[in-house]
């Protein structure tokens, strides 16, 4: 579909990502990222020693794949059904056995019915949750499905940065014949996140515009949030191999919650 100039199309996160799926492991380099991610995973599996964990806003299946080759008994669960699907692919193609739920953060409670060592919520995937009452909802969730001492660990960007700077340039990227750039533009309350793809097809080029909107959380925020759902200790890094979290400088917000 083609956007004419400065119109665009904010969609849903699930239709954002049903329409991406495609796609979607071209554009995040599915299978260059594999190994890193398991040598990351077995890291983690170190510290904290989870035998079962619930893989929220799983995407295509990256985490739920390589937690499910390292032997941890791991479920998977989205909100695009488009996204699941090639999930299933992945998991097939990797000789993964995953089980699968297709439901929001907020209702996961009503589909999952067993509890877990760990929740993961990679992938800056928090910010779809565009009111603190969502956000509370799915932390309230993630709090019931945690045996005791579970943890349940998100990754964010660092929106207070990004804020005061207004960076709009998130990543410019190139996958077969496509150009690719991630860019915000800054609402009131919400930032929109938009993917912008060129096409080319000998000298001609096609685009394509789509956006959905973020709540941009902040350490604060969430925090708060976690507290307030039950979480007794709330810790914070700014990257998955631990490094101390710095709001002027890191690029990513790590939070571990402990029930």
């Amino acid at each position: 579909m083609e956007f004419p100039p400065g119109k665009k199309e904010v969609k849903s996160a699930a239709d954002f990502y049903d329409e991406l799926a495609t796609d979607y492991d071209g554009m995040t380099k599915f299978t260059q990222r594999f190994e890193r991610t398991k040598r990351l995973m077995e890291k983690w599996h170190s510290r904290f020693q989870f035998s079962s964990v619930l893989d929220v806003a799983c995407g295509t299946g990256l985490h739920s794949c390589v937690l499910a080759q390292m032997g941890v008994s791991t479920t998977g669960a989205d909100i695009s059904l488009q996204m699941l699907k090639k999930a299933k692919h992945n998991a097939a193609r990797c000789g993964a056995h995953v089980e699968w739920i297709q439901s929001p953060m907020q209702e996961l409670g009503i589909h999952c019915h067993k509890t877990f060592d760990a929740i993961f919520c990679f992938g800056n995937s928090l910010p779809h949750l565009l009111t603190k009452s969502d956000l509370e909802k799915a932390l309230t969730n993630f709090a019931a499905l945690l045996k005791k001492d579970g943890i349940f660990v998100a990754q964010l960007l660092n929106y207070r940065r990004i804020l005061e700077n207004r960076d709009r340039i998130v990543n410019i990227s190139k996958y077969g014949d496509q150009n690719i750039i991630r860019f915000y533009d800054f609402d009131q309350h919400l930032i929109q996140f938009n993917i912008l793809t060129f096409r080319w097809m000998g000298e001609k080029v096609s685009h394509k515009l789509q956006s959905t909107p973020l709540f941009p959380y902040t350490k604060e925020e969430i925090s708060d949030a976690l507290l307030l759902q039950g979480f007794k200790k709330v810790e914070f890094y700014g990257g998955m191999n631990f490094e101390s979290f710095n709001e002027d400088t890191s690029a990513n917000l790590i939070v571990i919650g402990k029930i």
